[in-house]
């Protein structure tokens, strides 16, 4: 008899430390693939960054916060280097079936000047877009492009 209580208490605690915690969000998310990084100027020229090197706090979370807020990203122009470090994510209410939108806070940094910067963010398809006026270093705007991958999701 106490064999099997034992069984039974050995297979339960099992399935106890087996079992993984469910996200909230019923999704897990991950950033895939190379982020671009375009730019224009006053004038409306503009382009692709070059080099560009983004470095991921986390591979993956459960939301945006979670994969982006701490990452970096920086990029080369006129052999200048431009960091972009993500501060804040913040998220607008959702209407279905519209796509997610909402707001990316970025720290702009290039020979020794800040500068903080706010972009609009969609996400649609799993790809996200963001856009932001800089007006600094000779940019007026930015914008980056990066596809999210969403793994586990509840049905």
């Amino acid at each position: 008899m106490l064999k099997k209580i034992l069984v039974v208490t050995m297979i339960l605690i099992s399935f106890v430390y087996a079992k993984e915690k469910a996200p909230k969000s019923g999704c897990i998310l991950a950033q895939k693939g190379e982020v671009s990084v375009a730019w224009q100027d006053d004038s409306g020229k503009g382009g692709l960054f070059d080099n560009v090197v983004y470095t991921a706090v986390r591979p993956q979370g459960i939301n945006f916060k979670e994969i982006f807020v701490g990452s970096t990203i920086k990029v080369t122009k006129d052999k200048k280097i431009i960091s972009l470090k993500i501060l804040d994510i913040k998220s607008n209410k959702r209407v279905k079936p519209n796509p997610r939108t909402g707001t990316i806070k970025f720290e702009l940094s290039s020979n020794g000047i800040t500068k903080n910067v706010l972009m609009s963010y969609y996400y649609d398809k799993s790809t996200m877009r963001a856009v932001g006026i800089v007006d600094a270093f000779g940019i007026n705007s930015i914008s980056f492009k990066t596809a999210i991958e969403a793994l586990l999701c509840k049905i």
